[in-house]
């Protein structure tokens, strides 16, 4: 056998024709050390590069939505009588929401000059002209805004007005009343209040207004 002190066949000669590997170990784990080695820097390397050159597209993707419409088939939502009169089916009907600001005759200033100064930035607001022009441009955007709702509602525009007027008077008149009656809340309570007398002092008048407050 082989792991006997004296084997018939082992050669005699001890003198190895080349060299072996398995009487080198360090060479061996220096050559297993450098294939980790060299996978771990390659490893790092594309991270490094992928991190630096394409963080920003792959950013992208994800900042990027996407939008995908399917039809969704829906079954017959009537409920019929027992002689095939319908009782109850479902109806289309379109809503249409507009800020009250884009409906009002005339403009209001104010929230037309916070719509052009929004559109701008703080160079450009500190220009005359440019926030008169952004206010003209909204305008135009507001009236090419009525012509489409013409067009998609089917409505000529003298209808479209009169829709538009009704809308602003019933708003105003909302809002009257609101005022009336915050008015009306606000007189007792002023009533109620006793004027405060020559006679008393600062010290009192402070403590009645602090008690007011608090």
């Amino acid at each position: 056998m082989l792991n006997r002190p004296l084997n018939s066949y082992r050669p005699t000669d001890d003198s190895t024709s080349g060299w072996e590997f398995d009487q080198h170990p360090r060479l061996r784990l220096a050559g297993l050390f450098g294939v980790f080695l060299v996978a771990t820097v390659s490893i790092a390397v594309r991270l490094v590069f992928v991190q630096s050159h394409l963080g920003v597209d792959y950013a992208a993707e994800f900042d990027r939505t996407v939008e995908r419409r399917e039809p969704v088939p829906t079954r017959d939502g009537r409920i019929l009588s027992a002689d095939g009169q319908v009782l109850a089916e479902d109806v289309e009907l379109f809503g249409l929401k507009v800020h009250y600001r884009w409906l009002e005759e005339p403009v209001d200033a104010a929230w037309l000059r916070r719509q052009a100064l929004s559109r701008l930035d703080r160079t450009a607001r500190r220009n005359p002209d440019r926030v008169r022009a952004e206010e003209t441009a909204f305008l135009e955007r507001r009236k090419e805004l009525w012509r489409r709702l013409e067009n998609l509602a089917a409505l000529d525009r003298v209808k479209l007005t009169r829709e538009r007027s009704r809308i602003q008077r019933r708003v105003e008149r909302v809002y009257e009343i609101v005022e009336k009656r915050h008015a009306e809340r606000e007189q007792p309570k002023a009533a109620a209040e006793p004027l405060p007398s020559p006679t008393t002092s600062s010290t009192d008048w402070w403590e009645r207004a602090w008690q007011t407050v608090v």
